[in-house]
């Protein structure tokens, strides 16, 4: 079983500055199993995002994709079932027909302008019922869902918008449709705060179906024998970096940072954390480790439950150090003591052309707020020499030539 969601970062997984608990069942299904404490997606688009996770590739790694999920699904299936994917996207549903995926189910939720009055109204459930009632009663095998999570309306009930703001508070927003604005010093604290407590209501309604969804393959026979893998495709921006929703791409963690989770058959080991850096094809590759599958040549993932986990980035292998997006004007890349946001460097750019660069302390600075390149500009260029690195390893192929990083950007004690 694969669950995609897209926007449910990691920032409304757990407790919303409160003491409701936003996500309880997510929260379970990682104290079950591994949670990759730092995945990030490896493309703001989503069509790349799906070729990572359907062929284990980096989304900077060009040529031909032989391999893919799909054809290997489709290849290892018996008559008595297909690999299926459902989805409430209709790019979702083409790209994966276009892949290979032998079953496409399309459900095309209901939407509106006002909240649902109850949690199972809102537009996310419409995927996650279809979904339940298959897994009842379906044949065993790979089930690919994949919603659009907050990219939905957000339609949760009033009363769970109001579970999520303290005492003292305005009630927040009324509005279904996900916020898409700038955030400036005009701009109302209260709104800010209003919207976030939006967000957590909606991410408990996606809780729920999750919930709902477990149920459903917990009263099956063979309900030990199935793998869950849980992965969203980076978060949304509440306004922590001037915006408040999507609309303008951003190079940050609150975006870039994916709710991974992984719960093999056999459980084990048990609430385990992986704090190196994976990405989207290091999901994949997992994916295929617990269908039994070898991957070709060429492949970037690595399955994060082959090794150890280790605390210290000391004792991180070379390859789960490096973190890296190629973005539209800069580039974004991750060590484990540092996070670099990167002009990309162009013989026709004039100097007054060029971006800000920025460096973040990791993983102190965690919502990326306090930049401080100017003061250490050595690291700043160390970083850049490594989006070279990481590229030409990119371009053969090659994970393995990711370099050894020195001591300052991995010693987390600074």
């Amino acid at each position: 079983m694969v669950i995609v969601i897209e926007g449910l970062g990691t920032g409304l997984v757990g407790a919303y500055g409160s003491s409701t608990a936003v996500t309880p069942a997510l929260d379970g299904l990682a104290a079950g199993g591994v949670l990759l404490d730092q995945c990030f997606v490896d493309s703001q688009d989503l069509e790349l995002q799906l070729n990572s996770l359907w062929t284990a590739r980096h989304a900077m790694q060009e040529g031909k994709r032989d391999w893919n999920l799909w054809r290997m699904a489709s290849d290892n299936s018996s008559d008595s079932w297909e690999p299926r994917l459902l989805t409430d996207c209709e790019r979702v549903a083409a790209v994966a027909d276009a892949y290979g995926c032998p079953t496409v189910t399309l459900v095309e939720p209901t939407h509106s302008d006002q909240p649902a009055h109850e949690s199972s109204q809102c537009a996310v459930m419409e995927l996650f019922a279809a979904a339940a009632q298959e897994l009842a009663l379906g044949e065993p095998g790979l089930v690919w869902i994949h919603s659009r999570g907050l990219r939905l309306p957000w339609d949760a009930p009033l009363d769970l918008r109001a579970q999520f703001a303290d005492p003292g508070d305005p009630p927040p927003p009324t509005q279904t449709l996900p916020p898409a604005f700038d955030v400036g010093p005009e701009t109302d604290p209260d709104w800010i705060v209003g919207w976030g407590q939006v967000a957590a209501a909606q991410s408990a309604v996606i809780d729920e179906a999750i919930s709902a969804l477990l149920q459903s393959v917990e009263v099956r026979d063979d309900a030990a024998a199935w793998s869950w893998l849980l992965t969203s495709l980076g978060g949304v921006p509440l306004g922590e970096h001037g915006r408040l929703g999507w609309g303008r791409p951003q190079l940050h963690g609150e975006e870039l940072h994916t709710a991974t989770i992984v719960s093999p058959a056999e459980r084990l080991p048990i609430g385990l954390r992986r704090p190196e850096l994976f990405q989207l094809p290091d999901v994949a590759a997992c994916l295929a480790a617990l269908l039994g599958w070898d991957l070709p040549a060429g492949a970037w993932g690595r399955n994060p439950l082959l090794n150890a986990a280790a605390e210290s980035p000391q004792r991180w292998p070379n390859e789960l150090s490096l973190a890296m997006i190629a973005g539209q004007d800069k580039n974004w890349i991750r060590s484990p003591a540092w996070s670099a946001l990167l002009q990309k460097r162009s013989a026709e750019l004039q100097p007054e052309q060029l971006l800000p660069e920025l460096l973040y302390v990791k993983p102190e600075d965690r919502w990326e707020v306090s930049p401080i390149a100017d003061r250490r500009r050595e690291v700043l260029a160390r970083h850049r020499e490594l989006v070279e690195l990481f590229s030409h390893a990119i371009r053969s192929n090659d994970r393995g030539l990711l370099p050894v990083l020195e001591d300052e950007l991995i010693n987390l004690l600074r």
